[in-house]
């Protein structure tokens, strides 16, 4: 739930406007700078005016790819200055310096604004004292073991559409597991509802594209035959 953004220091200086530029991805090489409203922050969460941000080379390619459905801003390589903070926050007071790294697009189950999805950013405070949160250790799953036959000329064909859509997120089908799902380590109950996901956007409200509108039903089952068949490739 987001609360009302009241931020308030003991000089009072740091009071947010209500819009802002952005550089708003609309579609496959289309980005265009707009004015957007500020995002409401809710428990937990800081409200950081950007000074400066990258560009991350993977955004980049989501861009020239048109992977990812749009409007959405990208930017997570941040550094900027705390003007508000939600309920609960520690660590932080309003006027720190800051710098923020990480997040995926529209990690979150609801939009910051009615035309962007949010993304958790891990903030730093600069120069701070605190110690780095405990990392908690990751379960690492299983390659997909299943039978779902296919062709060389569907299973190359699917590798090719792979690279165009899925590779910016999912990566390369390896031993490796990061952040994102590696697809060779789905379960099978993933696997089994993989069409809902990827053409009826089911998963959607949690920043997984909606490509029903770019891949067909034979273009799904040609990258589940590549990711079946990569899987058993991969060497623990």
């Amino acid at each position: 739930m987001h609360t009302a953004i009241k931020p308030e220091s003991a000089e009072g200086k740091l009071d947010p406007v209500r819009t802002m530029r952005a550089a708003v991805y609309r579609g496959k090489n289309d980005v265009r700078l707009e004015t957007v409203a500020v995002p409401e922050i809710g428990k937990g969460e800081l409200l950081v005016r950007i000074h400066t941000c990258g560009i991350c080379g993977t955004d980049l390619k989501k861009i020239h790819t048109g992977s990812h459905s749009a409007p959405r801003i990208f930017g997570h390589e941040m550094a900027g200055q705390v003007v508000a903070m939600g309920e609960g926050v520690k660590n932080f007071a309003i006027g720190d310096r800051v710098m923020g790294w990480g997040g995926s697009g529209g990690a979150m189950n609801e939009k910051a604004t009615p035309d962007i999805f949010s993304a958790h950013i891990y903030t730093f405070r600069l120069d701070g004292k605190e110690k780095m949160p405990e990392l908690i250790a990751m379960q690492k799953p299983v390659p997909l073991n299943i039978d779902y036959p296919g062709t060389e000329t569907e299973i190359k064909k699917g590798g090719e559409i792979y690279l165009q859509f899925c590779m910016a997120c999912h990566g390369i089908i390896d031993k490796n597991y990061g952040a994102l799902p590696d697809l060779g380590h789905l379960t099978k109950a993933k696997f089994d509802i993989i069409d809902d996901i990827v053409l009826k956007g089911r998963l959607e409200p949690l920043g997984m594209p909606n490509f029903g509108s770019r891949l067909s039903a034979a273009d799904l089952e040609n990258i589940k035959k590549y990711i079946v068949v990569s899987a058993k490739q991969i060497k623990e």
